[in-house]
């Protein structure tokens, strides 16, 4: 049976309690990425409608979604409550950032009604991914990535970048942050990025507004900590 890892900051949300009311092996700790994870390889996001709109008035959201990218093989997002009920967003952002995050991030988003829902889901998810190998055991981690080597993942996120071309524009560039101003006619400079990859990764890399930027180094900090599990 594959053990679900629940942050325990999730413990008054009472999803642990029902998984274990369902027969899931279920053992609370402090995760640095995600709010549950199934076999080292699942990492899960939880969100209630009212966190969603949080998190995506802040920019927090990408953030959050970008670490669950970059540390987990299969991440996903789950939102819990009425769509209708998120407040304070407009209807536009609020399916622009679902876009972004599903198509952009190819990252899966899921819905539930109440937390009775939620926990049947991660239920689901787990029963189906029984076979998973648990790659995430304590005491047995393995070296964490390096600086450069989370810069170079993060790149080959993008579409048509790839590791050659990540590692290219991170030799140019120095690392992500002078990446970041440069603009569409300086990257078409670089060896192998033509007009349309300078497009593709300046609307990647460059949101329309500051609040939905992934502020680089604290997703830096989020990621290089997603090897551990904290104390």
């Amino acid at each position: 049976m594959v053990e679900i890892l629940v942050d325990d900051r999730e413990r008054e949300a009472g999803v642990a309690t029902r998984l274990r009311a369902l027969g899931r092996d279920v053992r609370e700790t402090r995760l640095a990425v995600g709010d549950y994870v199934l076999g080292g390889i699942i990492g899960i996001e939880r969100k209630t409608t009212g966190d969603f709109a949080a998190s995506l008035t802040s920019g927090r959201l990408f953030q959050q979604v970008a670490a669950l990218k970059v540390a987990f093989q299969k991440p996903v997002l789950l939102i819990e409550g009425d769509r209708a009920s998120i407040e304070g967003v407009r209807p536009h952002a609020v399916q622009g950032a679902l876009a972004s995050i599903s198509i952009r991030w190819l990252v899966p988003i899921l819905w539930s009604s109440d937390v009775e829902e939620t926990a049947y889901l991660i239920f689901l998810i787990a029963r189906q991914n029984a076979n998973l190998r648990q790659r995430w055991q304590p005491g047995s981690f393995k070296k964490p990535l390096t600086k450069r080597e989370l810069q170079h993942r993060m790149l080959r996120t993008i579409p048509q970048v790839g590791p050659h071309r990540a590692e290219t524009l991170l030799s140019r560039y120095g690392g992500i942050e002078g990446l970041l101003t440069a603009d569409e006619d300086e990257l078409q400079q670089v060896k192998g990025i033509g007009k349309k990859r300078a497009a593709i990764i300046r609307d990647i890399l460059h949101e329309p507004s500051a609040s939905y930027r992934v502020v680089v180094e604290e997703l830096l900090n989020n990621v290089r900590a997603a090897n551990i599990l904290r104390p």
